[in-house]
């Protein structure tokens, strides 16, 4: 009979860690958390900026700036278990990936003139700050916890 606890999901590594897409998963659910926070705190003053037009540039802008971090978290994600040097590239790599992602959605947007420009990039960028430090928070806490684990000869440690 197997031992239900001790089974690892799809994504987790085999040292009980997760794996590149569980990481992905986890920034994507922390980051969209935090945008929306960070919209709810920030809707009245984008009302006051540029009235009831202004909240789906909010919308928008803070989508953007999501699915730029998400995909220049993917570099650095698919690499973090390797040597140091090159997880540092990718991160670094990813950097660039994110800044590019989100110009080439921001840009056409703003060409479109489809949501009030000023409040879209200023959520854009509030948006894109606020995945970074998500983004860095859940890299040094898995690092973190790597290091710990490797420590403790690959056991996961209790928190």
């Amino acid at each position: 009979m197997r031992n239900v606890g001790s089974m690892r999901t799809s994504s987790q590594s085999s040292r009980g860690r997760p794996n590149a897409i569980g990481r992905i998963l986890r920034l994507a659910g922390a980051g969209l958390a935090a945008l929306i926070v960070a919209g709810a705190l920030g809707a009245y003053p984008t009302v006051r900026l540029a009235g009831s037009e202004g909240l789906p540039a909010l919308a928008l802008g803070c989508a953007i700036a999501w699915i730029a971090g998400i995909v220049g978290f993917i570099p650095g994600c698919l690499l973090m278990d390797t040597k140091a040097e090159q997880a540092a590239k990718a991160f670094l790599a990813g950097s660039v990936i994110r800044f590019l992602v989100a110009v080439l959605l921001g840009l056409p947007v703003v060409l479109a003139d489809v949501v009030d420009k000023t409040p879209l990039l200023l959520w854009i960028g509030i948006g894109y700050m606020v995945v970074l430090l998500v983004e860095t928070t859940l890299v040094v806490s898995l690092m973190n916890r790597a290091a710990r684990d490797d420590e403790q000869g690959g056991t996961r440690s209790k928190p």
